[in-house]
Formats: C-alpha cells, sequence, structure tokens
C-alpha cells in the first residue's frame, strides 16, 4: 500500500488491510471473552494467570495478555496449541521479571525470549499444568501484595496553562518512547467538562474540557472507559500524557486516569 504510485491500487490494499484488522479483532474478542471465562472466578488464588487452548490464533495473544493485566493485574500467559505443540506471550506488571522467572521454569518449557515485561514461549501440552504451578510458586515468593494494586507513576503536576507548543517540541527531544523509556505523565487537578464524552471512533472516546480558563480536547480508548465517571461529576483530576493532533494541528491530552476531585 505504501510503494503504490497508484492511487486506486492503494486504496484496494487500504481496504484489504482494513479487512484484515476487523477479521482480527474478531478473533481477539473471542479469545478474550474465552480466556475471561476460563479465569472466571478464579484468580484470586493465582498470582500469575495462566490460560490455554487448542486453536486459539498466535498472531493475537500479546494483545490478550495485555487485555488480561488490564483487567485483572496479574502477569498473564495465553498460550494456544496446535497438536500439542503451544506458543504463548505474556505480559506483566511492575513487581515480576517475567525472563527472571522463565530462567527458573526452563525444565517445562521447549523455549522463550523478550524482556522484563513482555515475552513469549513455547511448551508442550503435557507440561504446561506443571509449569502454571511453578511460575506461580516464583511468583508468590517475589510478588508482594501491594505489587498487586495498579499504579501510575506521574511525573509532574501542571496547569492547562502550562501546555504550549515548546512544552511538546521538549517531550518530542525524549523520543523514542517504548519499554524503559515510557512517554511522561501530568496530572492536572479541578478540570471541568466543557462537552460530554463522545465515540469518535470504534475504540476511542473524545471529551472536551477546561482549567484556567483553557480549554483542551482529551481522548481516551474503550478498553478505559471513563464516560461514567465524566457524565456523573463536575471536577476531576485527570493523569495524561500529551499529544499533537496532526489532522488538526493542536494539542490533546491522552487521557490514563480520571477521579473525582
Amino acid at each position: 500500500m505504501f510503494l503504490s504510485e497508484d492511487s486506486a491500487l492503494a486504496l484496494k490494499y487500504a481496504k484489504k488491510l482494513d479487512e484484515h484488522n476487523r477479521f482480527r479483532r474478531g478473533i481477539e474478542s473471542a479469545v478474550l471473552k474465552e480466556a475471561k471465562d476460563y479465569l472466571s472466578g478464579n484468580t484470586e488464588n493465582n498470582h500469575v494467570l495462566v490460560v490455554y487452548k487448542e486453536g486459539w490464533h498466535y498472531g493475537i495473544l500479546g494483545i490478550v495478555a495485555s487485555r488480561l493485566v488490564d483487567k485483572y493485574y496479574r502477569p498473564a500467559f495465553v498460550i494456544g496449541f496446535n497438536g500439542g505443540v503451544g506458543r504463548g506471550s505474556a505480559r506483566s506488571i511492575e513487581g515480576f521479571n517475567l525472563m527472571s522467572a522463565l530462567g527458573r521454569c526452563e525444565d517445562y518449557l521447549s523455549g522463550y525470549g523478550g524482556h522484563r515485561k513482555a515475552a513469549g514461549i513455547e511448551i508442550l501440552h503435557k507440561d504446561v499444568e506443571e509449569f502454571k504451578r511453578k511460575i506461580n510458586s516464583i511468583a508468590q515468593r517475589v510478588i508482594k501484595p501491594e505489587d498487586l494494586i495498579p499504579s501510575i507513576d506521574i511525573d509532574l503536576e501542571i496547569t492547562f496553562s502550562d501546555i504550549n507548543d515548546e512544552l511538546i517540541d521538549d517531550l518530542n527531544n525524549l523520543k523514542p518512547f517504548g519499554e524503559g523509556n515510557p512517554p511522561p505523565l501530568f496530572i492536572t487537578r479541578n478540570v471541568f467538562v466543557k462537552q460530554l464524552p463522545r465515540k469518535v471512533t470504534n475504540g476511542m472516546y473524545s471529551v472536551w474540557l477546561g482549567n484556567n480558563s483553557l480549554t483542551y480536547e482529551g481522548v481516551f480508548f474503550s478498553r478505559n472507559d471513563f464516560s461514567d465517571i465524566f457524565n456523573n461529576g463536575k471536577v476531576f483530576d485527570i493523569v495524561y500524557s500529551l499529544e499533537k493532533n496532526t489532522y488538526h494541528n493542536s494539542i490533546r491530552l491522552s487521557i490514563k486516569d480520571v477521579h473525582l476531585s
């Protein structure tokens, strides 16, 4: 699509990509539901979530693992098997180093790789329950009760009057963002809603917020739906990162958390 010099051909490829993406989201939703059903009522006794099934598509396992971590705030392994051979993806929380733990589970794995917060594994079906037992045993010794309480590291408290293009340029100098270098997070207190949240795409909401007589657009994703809070309060404290909306050439807030002031 990117290399095409013919706009009609590029559009054809773009539509095909969109079809694949819609199909992928359908598979992801189905696997996530099955994983949640598998875990139903069985998370409190497990510091590490290990879910698996024959036929789960390898390509979406990492996304599903991330969704499980978001929901349960525990390290999660999602494994798909094909004829007794499994491939899985794992995502973790701050207090649990995946690679260190996997190094102590090598007897049950055909292979593994990754870093402290994300990893991939290969495992035989006959070993998966013993692996589950072993990695939970490790986690129970490593993970403290407070590690299972979600937290956000906020870099700076600011007001909307501190936000400008110069600040965005300074933040851009810190890129690339990723593991080990996350985007800076800000908190602004006593924010009020100028326009209630509305869905702008299938996965994103937009809300207009005011502070110090200034107004900025905030966006958040469906998986972190803050609509009920915004619809049922008057004054809020918000945590967010800053980004440039290139379509409108304007600054907007990527909202990570919201509380009543």
